[in-house]
């Protein structure tokens, strides 16, 4: 099963689970992360922890969100594709949350943090980033490389993939399918309950 065809499944699945707003466990000048639950996996056999990002900032309105998350999304898929070893530390679903009106909430990920739990922390010691990433994404500085990775729970992370130059990445990696599969709600929750 590839990255996308799990998403899929988890989405399914996220469909039957009622989600509750917990605490705010990470969060940036113009981002906040919010636990959202657990629930036991049937796709995978495990507990899969949920939560929200949510932008907070008037640059990185909602209706950004959907864009910005199909984005992230076919970096996510590329990465999965291109260097496999990799897949497993990236978030293991990865998607649109909209209200009952279709009002996008924002992206609803994977918890690393598994509800507070474990503190997620960036990971600033170059030595410990992926240098085999830059063979997809080229010309990352210190700086983005230390937001792209976290740590969490003793494990390297990758995560946050805002600070990729989109344009140059596209340019390299066409998003061909996947535009049509969210906007046909593959990758999209849409809540029937406050969250």
């Amino acid at each position: 099963m590839n990255y996308l065809e799990r998403n899929q499944r988890i989405f399914e699945e996220l469909g039957g689970v009622r989600l509750q707003r917990g605490d705010v466990v990470g969060h940036s000048s113009s981002m906040r992360f919010v636990s959202a639950g657990h629930y036991q996996s049937s796709a995978l056999g495990n507990t899969l922890y949920v939560g929200l990002k949510e932008y907070t900032d008037s640059k990185r309105r909602k209706s950004d969100t959907e864009p910005r998350a199909l984005i992230e999304m076919h970096c996510i898929r590329t990465i999965a594709e291109q260097l496999p070893h990799l897949e497993a530390e990236l978030p293991i679903f990865y998607g649109v949350l909209l209200d009952s009106e279709g009002k996008t909430l924002g992206i609803v990920t994977e918890d690393f943090s598994q509800g507070g739990r474990y503190e997620v922390r960036d990971m600033v010691d170059q030595e410990l980033f992926p240098m085999e990433l830059t063979e997809i994404i080229p010309d990352l500085d210190h700086y983005e490389k230390s937001k792209i990775c976290f740590s969490a729970n003793g494990q390297r992370r990758l995560g946050d993939f805002s600070p990729i130059g989109f344009y140059d990445f596209l340019q390299r990696f066409p998003l061909n399918d996947l535009y049509n599969q969210l906007q046909e709600g593959k990758y999209t929750l849409r809540l029937d309950y406050e969250l």
